[in-house]
């Protein structure tokens, strides 16, 4: 039955008043005196510490350990040797705590293996055990694997690590977590994660192997565990500091069909709101403000997992600028590093991503949702208000293009002529289904030409660009926004051709534009000169579309009728991805102009929010503009309530 304070009391008291003779009787196997030392063993004289252990060291012998299995019966199997080992577990575990552990390495290591035999034996007997702390068998024994892994254990962690079998004794405890009550019901979790601490494919694969479940199975258990402990009324914050930390084993870079999975499931989602809870707790506190950093810091890496696009468009549906927003006047109480890593949302990855509209409507229908007197005063105090300000700025100009686009008829042109037609006018190569042309007659001078030796190398980039991660809307997006984009600052790009291309003719020069960098960086290089497989294979799915479309070629035969512009754009946090497009007419004609549309601005580094202000040039793309943008968004891109 569980200790009292009274009786708590009357025990120290015992071992107080004469340790010696409560050594005595542990030594002889009186389960209550073990019990006493197991859960006072700081009370003892520190001369008499040694002795407390190599108490505990006797009853974990393994010449101790009951034959198994167990009787065949439903009553509960209950012995003096089994409740002796049981309570030296505790004790050992409680010695092990610092600043005590370092004493004791080299006794544990001598002992571990008969240490390990009586955790395999509790695994599989704990249903069984009866002890007035039986709730306490499994957490116990994880508690205990834990504190000898996680940190800086050297030795300790090796042994463990190093032990056969310790994988399956970990994974059958895990699995047996949602039986255990709490507080300790967290235990198997914070036992797993000191094992998997710099685990490598192969130790993660030998956990999963070793539950017998699969990656979907093992997913859905880590994200419940999470959400259970979010949502708990009382919310322990060491419960989902645990959990955090053991879905960051989960979703590194060496298991990549368990950290798919985890991601499917809905793992940023249960992120943001385990720091939007974080958040309204006392950050002052050293174990929120932890907690809360490593959250940010696993939620940057998650948004950019594998191909970054869809997670980044998770995150921000979610609820990110909202948890941003909600963080933005106590970034003063966490390290100069967490508000830096915090800043980086705005100031770097949403930037980066907002160059496809799955990413870039969130974006501004999160903003907008936001755009109150409230939220200005609130922003402007705090230190995003600069990288706020900025990105607010820049989505609106860019979902100015998504408009303008999406309210203009598609316009594509003839293959050999150039002639400019609406998409349902041209007809189609029956061959590569990706060649558009006039006529007839265009279509036939074209295979004789040129389109004869493309055809097939235009199949596999149609097929490449079916099979790619990017939706056609984003592709078709990004080549208008990239366009949109060259063309504003044709007459910078003039300057800078002349300066670093004076003996080149404008119509041989293409323009590359860098989206992984914010902002944007320009630079320009001479087609004629330009080799795509220097960066990739033919086959590498982020160069097919100007590699195998040719569009170097057409540009170096288009006598300066067109431009070639390349964009580079993130495509997760080491992958890039290249596009293509052919401008015309060229971006150097008499038509091309450096002249800006309407465009939203902020006046220094303040929002000017509530006023509807930086919004007016996109109201003037869109009816009814007494309407609020997010309303207007929401009516016009439905997706964005679901």
């Amino acid at each position: 039955m569980p200790r009292d304070a009274a009786d708590r009391e009357r025990r120290l008291a015992y071992l107080r008043a004469d340790p010696i003779a409560a050594l005595g009787r542990a030594r002889e196997g009186y389960a209550i005196a073990v019990e006493i030392l197991a859960g006072n063993p700081e009370e003892a004289p520190p001369s008499l510490q040694p002795r407390i252990f190599s108490i505990f060291a006797l009853h974990l012998d393994v010449s101790k350990i009951p034959r198994s299995p167990l009787p065949e019966n439903d009553a509960p199997y209950s012995s003096p040797a089994v409740d002796c080992a049981f309570y030296a577990l505790m004790g050992i575990r409680n010695m092990m705590s610092p600043p005590r552990s370092r004493r004791f390495v080299a006794p544990i290591i001598k002992i571990w293996p008969s240490v390990f035999q009586w955790m395999v034996f509790f695994d599989s007997n704990a249903d069984r055990i009866n002890i007035d702390d039986r709730n306490d068998v499994l957490p116990t024994v994880s508690h205990l694997l834990f504190d000898l892994t996680v940190g800086d254990k050297g030795s300790l962690r090796k042994m463990v690590n190093d032990t056969p079998q310790i994988m399956t004794l970990v994974a059958s405890i895990w699995m047996k977590e949602n039986q255990m009550d709490s507080p300790s019901g967290c235990a198997p979790s914070a036992a797993l994660e000191g094992i998997l601490q710099d685990a490598d494919e192969d130790r993660i694969e030998e956990f999963i192997q070793a539950t017998g479940k699969s990656v979907k199975r093992i997913a859905e258990l880590a994200l419940s565990r999470l959400r259970c402990s979010i949502e708990a009324q009382d919310m322990s914050v060491l419960a989902v500091t645990t959990q955090i930390n053991l879905m960051t084993c989960f979703t590194g870079d060496e298991h990549y069909d368990l950290r798919r999975a985890i991601l499917r499931k809905g793992c940023i989602s249960l992120f943001i709101r385990a720091a939007l809870r974080l958040s309204t707790l006392k950050i002052d506190d050293d174990n929120v403000s932890c907690i809360l950093s490593l959250t940010f810091i696993h939620l940057q890496n998650l948004m950019e997992a594998d191909h970054g696009i869809p997670w980044v468009q998770q995150a921000v549906r979610d609820g990110l600028l909202d948890l941003l927003y909600s963080v933005c006047t106590k970034l003063h109480k966490f390290t100069a590093q967490t508000r830096d890593d915090i800043i980086l949302f705005i100031s770097d990855i949403l930037p980066r991503y907002t160059v496809y509209p799955s990413v870039l409507l969130p974006v501004c229908f999160s903003m907008s949702k936001l755009n109150t007197p409230g939220h200005q005063r609130t922003i402007n105090s705090s230190p995003l208000k600069k990288s706020w300000c900025k990105l607010h700025t820049l989505t609106l100009s860019r979902l100015m293009v998504k408009l303008k686009v999406d309210r203009s008829p598609v316009v594509e042109f003839c293959y050999h002529c150039g002639k400019e037609a609406p998409r349902t006018e041209l007809k189609r190569c029956a061959g590569c289904r990706a060649t558009l042309y006039c006529s007839k007659d265009c279509q036939v001078v074209s295979w004789k030409t040129k389109h004869k030796t493309e055809c097939e190398l235009r199949e596999r980039g149609r097929q490449a660009s079916a099979e790619d991660f990017l939706s056609k809307e984003d592709r078709m997006f990004h080549q208008q926004l990239c366009v949109s984009d060259v063309r504003r600052i044709v007459d910078v790009l003039r300057q800078r051709a002349a300066e670093e291309f004076p003996d080149t003719p404008l119509a041989e020069l293409g323009v590359r534009v860098d989206y992984t960098h914010v902002p944007q960086a320009y630079s320009l290089f001479r087609a004629k000169d330009r080799d795509i497989s220097r960066e990739a294979t033919l086959t590498d799915s982020r160069v097919s579309e100007l590699l195998i479309d040719g569009l170097v070629d057409e540009a170096r035969l288009a006598d300066g009728r067109s431009t070639l512009v390349e964009s580079v754009t993130s495509v997760g946090e080491y992958e890039t991805k290249l596009f293509g497009v052919l401008m015309k007419p060229s971006l150097w004609g008499p038509a091309a102009s450096s002249t800006m549309c309407d465009e939203p601005s902020s006046r220094g580094d303040e929002l000017q929010l509530g006023s509807g202000e930086d919004e007016s040039a996109v109201l003037r793309h869109v009816p009814a503009r007494q309407e609020p943008l997010s309303d207007i968004l929401a009516r016009m891109y439905p997706f964005l309530l679901t």
